[in-house]
């Protein structure tokens, strides 16, 4: 699959594809998840570092605990604004591990 094509099915800007590819652009959550529908793949599969192998097919990565898998299930699932919402709290989290 091209960047065209892949930008296309995505629904996003072929620049944005070739930003996140090259690296110089950081994706959002929401956009991962188009980019895995896109690919017809889960996005456990987009984010995992085996290109390859049952990890990949399967959709996450061995050392990934189920909780963490589990909600990698869910994200495709959910709005726009719950994803937003999630990814504040993860933030908040992430500031203040513990609390």
């Amino acid at each position: 699959m091209t960047q065209a094509e892949l930008a296309e099915e995505a629904g996003l800007a072929l620049e944005t594809v070739s930003r996140i590819e090259q690296r110089h652009a950081k994706p959002t959550l929401m956009t991962l998840a188009r980019l895995a529908g896109a690919l017809e793949i889960q996005l456990p599969a987009l984010l995992t570092a085996e290109p390859e192998g049952p990890a990949y097919q399967a959709g996450h990565r061995p050392d990934t605990s189920p909780e963490v898998r589990r909600l990698m299930d869910i994200l495709p699932r959910l709005d726009r604004k719950a994803v937003h919402h999630l990814l504040e709290l993860a933030r908040l989290l992430e500031k203040n591990p513990g609390k």
